[in-house]
């Protein structure tokens, strides 16, 4: 947006994560301004049904951080906490952690450094994702796709050890899978839900705008 102030595909991308981050106001001046400046775009369609959807109470789950934002409180410690991206509960149905892999404490300074980097490139991704469906009105297949259109940063296709992120398209074109291996490399799988609180070795798993498989710490 700093280069290209005016791409309104740019500035609903960065509505619509407002949006699903809680925080609903400054979305909303940026659904307004499309709504005020590029009238009759797929843009402005899109812009009036996320208007819709606020209207209807949509977002009126807001989330810790919103409500901490909005407080005053502990803005230091949620500018660095993984929940910018809604997280799942842990279910019944969670994938339990491998027998064989090394359960590492949560108070891990090193660990929890490296999956919070690794989670924050993911949301670079997530983001790049979103602008390559408002642009192709498609998902991207491959993560050189994203990089091809300009919609990520070559820095961003690697997790924090190193390695390519694993990337899934359903069939029906509606949702797309955003996945790291972790510290070990040895991915279990897409399938996998819920949250953690031991690091070593745990895959990160985000659909869409929400992180499914992601730990649960600060």
């Amino acid at each position: 947006l700093e280069v290209n102030p005016d791409r309104f595909t740019l500035v609903l991308t960065k509505a619509m994560a407002l949006l699903h981050l809680g925080q609903k106001e400054s979305g909303k001046k940026l659904l307004e301004r499309i709504l005020n400046e590029d009238e009759g775009s797929v843009q402005y369609n899109l812009a009036m049904m996320e208007m819709d959807n606020l209207r209807t109470g949509k977002y009126n789950k807001s989330s810790e951080k919103d409500a901490k934002e909005q407080t005053g409180e502990h803005a230091e410690k949620a500018s660095r906490n993984i929940t910018d991206l809604e997280k799942p509960q842990l279910s019944e149905k969670s994938t339990p952690t491998p027998a064989d892999k090394q359960q590492v404490s949560a108070s891990d300074p090193l660990q929890i450094g490296q999956y919070k980097l690794t989670i924050e490139r993911m949301k670079q991704l997530i983001q790049g994702v979103q602008m390559f469906y408002l642009e192709e009105m498609r998902l991207p297949k491959t993560l050189g796709e994203l990089l091809e259109a300009g919609f990520v940063k070559p820095e961003f296709m690697r997790d924090v050890w190193g390695r390519e992120f694993h990337i899934r398209t359903d069939p029906a074109n509606e949702n797309c899978w955003i996945a790291s291996g972790g510290s070990d490399d040895r991915f279990l799988g897409f399938e996998q839900k819920g949250t953690y609180s031991h690091l070593s070795g745990q895959d990160i798993i985000a659909c869409n705008l929400r992180f499914v498989f992601a730990p649960d710490c600060e």
